[in-house]
């Protein structure tokens, strides 16, 4: 929730008392992405 709130690493890091590093790395190892719908294929 709070990586969909816009949260800076650093301030969920504060929030859960670990490095603003470590969030960065989970985030990147668990990070899905979400389509949009969009399809630019045929631009």
């Amino acid at each position: 929730q709070k990586l969909n709130a816009e949260c800076s690493f650093r301030k969920i890091a504060k929030d859960l008392g670990k490095s603003p590093t470590t969030i960065s790395q989970e985030v990147k190892k668990n990070r899905t992405v979400q389509c949009s719908g969009t399809n630019n294929k045929d631009t």
